[in-house]
């Protein structure tokens, strides 16, 4: 699988994609001497700081003095981790030149616990961030990792070094030494040694099944690897598309980023909306040869102006316990006792966005691209995760997504999309996981043991949420005489038994599950694309082999016969008019991810929400 993590305005936003060559990561039992630096190598760190280098951290305690564990002179640098997304930042000025560089290289040490998970990314000289790579502290040992530019984005020049909490949970206390960038005549990079992929077995005479051709695709991919890949489906899509203005190409990013609206990089924006960062991927797209599908705002508001603003002010809604470093007036919406700010005005940033919106946008793309059926945009998302509205986006939308809220905005919204382009197919309700196939937002609000009486459900029937959304885009359907509705899409984040997701590394290896019973085989890693097909699959996936009774498969909606399970009245109340077709936007069987759920259902909010993680694999399979 491949995967692209989307920019996010700020410094901070990474990007990653599969490398071509491996990360090198030698494991070292007992403490060594730090690597002697050849004739051109950069000392970054060796017992203090280098010269030119200074520390610009955020949301992180670091001591350069640290006396143990140390893996070469006399101390290390210990990192402790005060937020969430926090981030090692080693600044060096001037500016070092990456043609006198081939990589870095450092030591890692994750003290008696071991696990932490961290992203490790360049800073060039605009102070952007390249392409980054995943990497796991051991416990009780120290790592080598070492990189070469080309597998760090090779950028042309390197401001800094960054390692950032990659799980957005507490993490313990980790360790780094002797930190050196290598030099482009400095020390050769050993050669890695192979390791053991998982054991595949195909059986060519099994029984098959027919995919759709858009069975694989990206979030964000550019063209170069789109060519290189042959992709399928490229999908601009995630939590910075729910709020987009085509007219002012400007996006406000939630609390992935502070709330902030930040304009996308425009050479000509007296010529918007022509030359959107939209219109720039869905040409790349169509160079490549890759169909594109568009997120399209149903939460009703958009940025107001093409500058930057933000949600929470700290000038007007006063101090709060996070804020950007690149502009401190914006902050995270919680004040200082911990608590939500609330009463903020959403003109602050935003405009309402009404269904006509939607369909001036789809009206431009059809002047510059064509309509759907002449080789133009076909696909669009309604939306990114509406059931999370009231936490990422609560700035604009601080009530809980409910029921009939999510039908009031789906039928008008795909209406207009239907006016404006009849062609086009519609993807929804693009839910962000497993709780909100079955509850609202308003169901999980109560919080405590909410699901043994969730009120919007209880309201709707007792009837699980997909179900219920289905039903309703059938009668819509009727009542309009035309399908409004084309692709069911489901965020899919399968959990394991032993309580983490069921994720792949970044180099195809199995994530750190040792200490996980029955997590530690390379068959976790396959379950769960297969699990929407298959009823007998489990493997080791929790909401499968515990909750079997609650998991909608593919053969739940299109299999001739009864269903026992309340969820399986999504098939039995649907019917699946027609067409419909099944789709997966996001997934996590491509990265690595962990987070801490319930040993058994009840299911609870169970996906970590990081504001640089966007799993970008997408598969279609027609629900006969």
């Amino acid at each position: 699988m491949w995967w692209m993590w989307m920019d996010n305005g700020g410094k901070r936003a990474f990007r990653t994609v599969a490398a071509r060559s491996a990360l090198m990561i030698t494991a070292a039992c007992c403490a060594a001497g730090a690597v002697r630096a050849g004739a051109d190598d950069v000392a970054v760190y060796d017992d203090s700081l280098a010269a030119g280098w200074a520390n610009w951290s955020w949301d992180a305690q670091l001591d350069f003095a640290a006396a143990s564990p140390i893996h070469g002179g006399t101390a290390a640098i210990s990192v402790t981790y005060t937020s969430a997304w926090a981030g090692v930042y080693l600044h060096v000025a001037p500016t070092l030149s990456s043609a006198d560089l081939s990589g870095i290289r450092f030591w890692l040490h994750g003290g008696d616990t071991g696990g932490q998970r961290l992203n490790l990314a360049l800073y060039d000289a605009s102070g952007n961030a390249s392409e980054n790579l995943s990497v796991t502290a051991p416990a009780g040992e120290w790592l080598q990792v070492e990189a070469g530019l080309g597998e760090l984005g090779s950028p042309a020049a390197v401001s800094g070094i960054v390692l950032q909490d990659a799980t957005g949970s507490a993490q313990q206390t980790f360790f780094l030494d002797d930190m050196t960038l290598l030099g482009a005549t400095g020390t050769p990079t050993p050669t890695p040694v192979p390791g053991v992929g998982p054991e595949l077995t195909v059986n060519a005479g099994g029984v098959s099944w027919p995919i759709d051709e858009r069975i694989y695709g990206m979030n964000f991919a550019d063209e170069a690897l789109a060519t290189e890949l042959r992709l399928p489906v490229n999908r601009w899509g995630g939590n910075a598309t729910t709020r987009y203005n085509y007219l002012l190409d400007t996006a406000n990013h939630a609390s992935d980023w502070f709330f902030e609206n930040i304009p996308k990089d425009n050479a000509n924006p007296g010529q918007l909306p022509d030359g959107s960062q939209v219109d720039e991927l869905i040409a790349a797209n169509r160079r490549s040869g890759t169909a594109s599908v568009i997120t399209l705002p149903l939460i009703g508001w958009v940025p107001r102006e093409r500058a930057y603003a933000c949600g929470f002010s700290v000038a007007k809604y006063g101090a709060q316990q996070q804020t950007d470093p690149w502009r401190p007036d914006c902050g995270d919406g919680v004040d200082l006792a911990g608590q939500r700010i609330t009463g903020n005005d959403p003109a602050d940033t935003s405009q309402p966005a009404d269904p006509a919106f939607v369909a001036g946008w789809i009206a431009h793309l059809v002047s510059v691209f064509g309509a759907a059926a002449a080789g133009g945009v076909t696909l669009y998302n309604l939306d990114n995760e509406p059931m999370l509205w009231n936490d990422t986006h609560r700035d604009v939308h601080p009530t809980a997504t409910s029921y009939d809220e999510m039908r009031d905005r789906t039928i008008p919204f795909a209406t207009a999309v239907k006016d404006a382009d009849p062609g086009a197919l519609t993807l929804g309700p693009v839910l962000w996981g497993w709780t909100a196939y079955f509850y609202s937002a308003l169901d999980w609000e109560a919080g405590g043991s909410w699901w043994q009486n969730p009120p919007d459900r209880l309201a709707h029937g007792d009837v699980p949420f997909v179900a219920w959304y289905l039903e309703q885009m059938r009668a819509a359907a009727e009542s309009s005489g035309r399908r409004l509705l084309d692709f069911l899409d489901l965020h899919y984040y399968p959990q394991a038994a032993c309580g983490i997701r069921a994720t792949w590394t970044r180099a195809g290896s199995p994530s750190r599950f040792a200490s996980c019973r029955g997590c530690a085989s390379g068959s976790i890693r396959i379950t769960p694309a297969q699990s929407w097909r298959s009823p007998s699959t489990t493997g080791g996936l929790w909401i499968i082999s515990t909750a079997r009774s609650l998991r909608p498969t593919c053969s739940d909606f299109s299999a001739e016969r009864g269903c026992t399970s309340r969820a399986c009245g999504i098939r039995r109340r649907a019917q699946n008019p027609g067409r419909l077709r099944f789709a997966c936007t996001e997934t996590s069987t491509g990265k690595a991810v962990a987070s801490a759920i319930p040993a058994s259902p009840p299911p609870a909010r169970m996906r970590t929400r990081s504001p640089f993680s966007r799993r970008g694999a997408r598969w279609t399979r027609r629900l006969r």
